[in-house]
Parts: C-alpha cells; structure tokens; sequence
C-alpha cells in the first residue's frame, strides 16, 4: 500500500514540476524579468525655468524596477531615470519656454517596457535667455562689466567679444558663474572705445543672441 502511495505521489510531482518552472521562469531569467510592468500614475506637474518636474506613483507590480521618461528637445531625443525609490522626475535641457510631451515607462528588471504614459508639460522660460534680457554691460577698469539675474543658480557663460581694427569680432573673455546676482567684470582690455557683443551660453549648449554696445574702458 505505502508502495502504490509513494509512487503516486511521485507521478503527481512530476506531472507539476513543469508548470511550476514556467511559472518561475520569468522572474528566474538570467536578465530578470521580461513582462511589462503596469504603467505608474501620475500625481502632478511643476514648471520651472527651463525644465519641469513630474511627480509619480509606481505601481504595486513585482516586475516594477524603475522610471524612464523620454522626450524631445530642440537638439534631440533625452532620456532620464527615476530609481525604484523615487516619486518625482526632472526632465530639463529645453532652448524656451513652451509645451512638450513627455513619456513614461515603467521598466522591468529585463529591461521590458511599459506602455507609455504620455505627460504634457509647460517649462517656463530658460535661464540664458532671461539673463540675457536683463543684462546690463558697463565700461569697468580695463574692461567691461556685467550685471543681470540668474535665480535658478544654472550654470551660465557669458562670452564677450570685441570688434577689432579690421572690423572682426574677436573673442575678448568670458565669463563662468552659477551666482544668483551676477555683477562681474571681464578684465584685460585696452582703454579706448571698442564695440562689444555678449553672448549667454547654459550647460545644454544654448546660445542666447548677442547684445551688442559701444562703450570706452575706464583707464
């Protein structure tokens, strides 16, 4: 009797043993799991200059590993990642202020993608170009000075050109900053009356136009 119920059980077990190991396979894959995890929810949008920032919930899904929101720029396609942990994104590099389209992924361990949840966004105006539009330049010691706002603390470049006998624009300095309230000179010039551009660059490669005047170094 123990014979015919060891033996039944053991027909029994290996009758099962298949179905368990396709139900395991996916999360046993050498890659992690291959099924798309459910899509995550968004909870709101916060425009900023020159980016936004999406806020998120993840979905309650075992395949769920992280966050991939893609978008477009004027210079290309971007991508950024919200880790497991997180519940918001920042999307940036936008040249102006405008509305884009953003898409969110959830991702799986193997790297298997949702459908996309698609976000409308409004990022304000960027920090170049309002550094641009209030920048004053004023003659300074053997040289010119520079004063405008930046209240997003982005990094900026303000290049400074100066026309020469010839009439050529030739590269007279540049300036680094991430101050808030920016008044600094850019030094080294002779003291005679010269025409100068200025040209706002940000960390994403955006130029701003140039803002040109005539003006005399003080001595």
């Amino acid at each position: 009797m123990k014979k015919i119920i060891y033996s039944s059980l053991l027909v029994l077990a290996i009758t099962l043993l298949p179905s368990a190991c396709d139900n395991d396979s996916d999360m046993n894959s050498p890659h992690g799991s291959t099924t798309p995890p459910e899509q995550v929810v968004l909870n709101g949008v916060k425009n900023l200059p020159g980016k936004s920032i999406i806020y998120f919930t993840q979905p309650s899904d075992k395949n769920f590993l992280y966050m991939k929101a893609v978008y477009m720029t004027e210079i290309g396609e971007r991508s950024t990642n919200a880790s497991y942990f997180a519940d918001s994104v920042v999307v940036e590099g936008f040249e102006k202020a405008g509305e884009y389209n953003v898409k969110l992924y959830s991702v799986s361990p193997g790297e298997a993608y949702s459908e996309p949840l698609e976000v409308k966004i409004n990022p304000e105006e960027p920090p170049y170009i309002t550094a641009y539009k209030e920048m004053e330049i004023k003659p300074d010691f053997a040289g010119i000075r520079i004063k405008t706002s930046n209240t997003s603390n982005e990094t900026l470049t303000f290049y400074v050109y100066r026309k020469d006998a010839t009439g050529k624009w030739t590269e007279a300095g540049a300036l680094y900053t991430k101050k808030q309230e920016i008044n600094e000179p850019i030094r080294g010039m002779e003291a005679v009356p010269s025409e100068f551009s200025v040209v706002v660059k940000d960390r994403w490669g955006h130029l701003s136009e140039s803002k040109e005047i005539s003006l005399t170094p003080y001595y």
